[in-house]
């Protein structure tokens, strides 16, 4: 068997149950031989409404749904599911042989139609196409938005400069790198050795780069183009210029600082110590990388930033015991939920641990 069959058989289908009766939906999951045919199921629901809810919070696929239901019925939640997940596959388990609920179901791209009571190989055989079809979607939908090697290996090399640029705010450096990987593609592209698609798909994976930096550092997640939010997505010679204004956006909320104020940083752990600060969180606070504020903090007070934070919340706990506040109390007020933790921390800081405390001891 080769590799990919094996892959293939691997792969879960994640599926919904929609059905108002429950005896309904327990007889369908009895039927399927889900096991075998690598389809899980991960929700039901009683009516429309409750389905495209739950399709919100996850991954479905496949969704088997009867006909008839109060609130939303079959016909309603097919139609949405056509409009918003046209890549889901829907198969109708209904107690009704009828020719507009068929039509319905025709029109909105149905797999299957069955009638109740639910006959187990008619079950199986449509639940094995579907899982078939989707697959098959699956390959498609990767093959085409894969990147030739060639493209790959070069933005594989370009990647640590473009984010390196961007957290330290090198507009210029930043521009640089991309106008110079935008016009090798477009050389390749004009000589015949990469094909047309590609060009989308390196302007697709340039710009979820871009999504990605842009909530690293609290940016909002829509892009930036003349100034404006746009729901297109940029072509591959516009990606220079959305990467540079999103850059220039992030400058400007740092007041045109070219440089962090550290400062500044400690200012903020003293003021919000007790509560749960990371490095990721702090970065995006001040609007530079974590690689970089973590770089600078160390090489300017020459300890870590995750050392300073918990230095800071020692010093607290310590002067609190020391006036008579209970030691988990002491404990949840610096941030510290699990006490055990707590007795940990205050041992490795002071060498004594929290109730061997006295004025004078340390």
């Amino acid at each position: 068997m080769s590799e990919k069959s094996t892959a293939d058989e691997k792969r879960i289908i994640p599926a919904m149950i929609v059905d108002d009766e429950a005896a309904t939906r327990a007889i369908i999951r009895r039927f399927g031989e889900w096991d075998r045919l690598g389809i899980r199921i991960v929700a039901e629901a009683e009516d429309g409404g409750e389905a495209l809810k739950r399709m919100e919070s996850s991954t479905i696929r496949l969704v088997i749904t009867d006909m008839n239901m109060p609130g939303v019925d079959g016909v309603g939640l097919m139609k949405t599911l056509n409009e918003r997940y046209p890549q889901v596959k829907v198969v109708v388990v209904s107690g009704y042989d009828d020719f507009a609920y068929l039509k319905q179901a025709i029109r909105y791209r149905a797999n299957d139609y069955l009638l109740k009571p639910v006959d187990p190989v008619e079950l199986n055989r449509t639940l094995e196409k579907c899982r078939a079809d989707l697959i098959e979607l699956e390959k498609q939908e990767l093959a085409a938005t894969a990147l030739d090697d060639k493209t790959r290996r070069r933005l594989r090399e370009a990647d640590p400069l473009i984010r390196a640029h961007y957290g330290e705010l090198r507009l210029d450096d930043l521009r640089r790198v991309l106008e110079e990987l935008v016009r090798e593609h477009m050389e390749q592209l004009q000589s015949g050795s990469v094909d047309c698609a590609s060009e989308r798909r390196l302007a697709r994976e340039l710009t979820q780069r871009l999504r990605e930096l842009r909530q690293s550092y609290g940016q909002e997640e829509d892009l930036v183009r003349d100034g404006q939010r746009s729901d297109s997505e940029p072509t591959l010679p516009e990606i220079p210029l959305v990467y540079t204004e999103s850059l220039e956006q992030l400058i400007r909320r740092r007041k045109f600082r070219d440089r962090l104020d550290l400062n500044e940083v400690r200012a903020y752990v003293a003021e919000h110590f007790a509560e749960s600060l990371s490095l990721d969180g702090l970065a995006r606070s001040f609007f530079v990388s974590k690689e970089y504020l973590s770089r600078t903090f160390r090489q300017e007070f020459g300890q870590t930033l995750t050392d300073y934070i918990q230095q800071v919340r020692m010093e607290k706990a310590k002067a609190w015991i020391l006036e008579g506040v209970p030691i988990r109390r002491a404990s949840e007020m610096c941030g510290y939920e699990d006490l055990g933790y707590f007795y940990r921390v205050f041992k490795k800081q002071y060498g004594i641990a929290p109730g061997e405390l006295s004025r004078g001891s340390i």
